[in-house]
């Protein structure tokens, strides 16, 4: 929220932003949150890794997406994108194409936490592979 202008929309736009270095005080604060965003009929988008991630790579799945799961008791619709192959991290360049956004089949609520991970994982990752333009 310190980043100029855009912090300014992410404060001004009911985004929830996250403290990474908040440890629990964080998390219950996330939850909080999710649950006021969830009561007036909006959805949620979560980015299980934290960040984008280069095409053909993964990065860790952070414990946020699972304590929202757990403690929502909502489905998660995991959701894959292609945009990285024309809008790399970090890359200054940015390709023309067409980006390509699915939505998977939801993961209903009542699965433990290591069951959850795992299964919206092997779905985002399969669904990636799926892409076009995948490696």
């Amino acid at each position: 929220t310190w980043i100029p202008l855009y912090g300014w929309f992410v404060n001004h736009s009911r985004v929830i932003a996250i403290n990474r270095a908040g440890g629990a005080q964080a998390l219950k604060k996330m939850v909080r949150e999710a649950r006021e965003i969830l009561a007036t009929g909006r959805k949620l988008i979560i980015f299980p890794e934290g960040t984008r991630v280069r095409p053909g790579q993964t990065a860790p799945y952070h414990p946020g997406v699972a304590a929202l799961y757990g403690q929502l008791k909502v489905p998660v619709a995991p959701v894959v994108l292609n945009s990285g192959h024309f809008w790399p991290k970090g890359a200054f360049l940015k390709q023309p194409g067409t980006i390509v956004l699915q939505v998977l089949p939801p993961i209903a609520p009542g699965l433990d936490r290591r069951t959850f991970l795992a299964l919206l994982q092997e779905s985002i990752e399969t669904g990636n592979a799926a892409l076009p333009g995948a490696p």
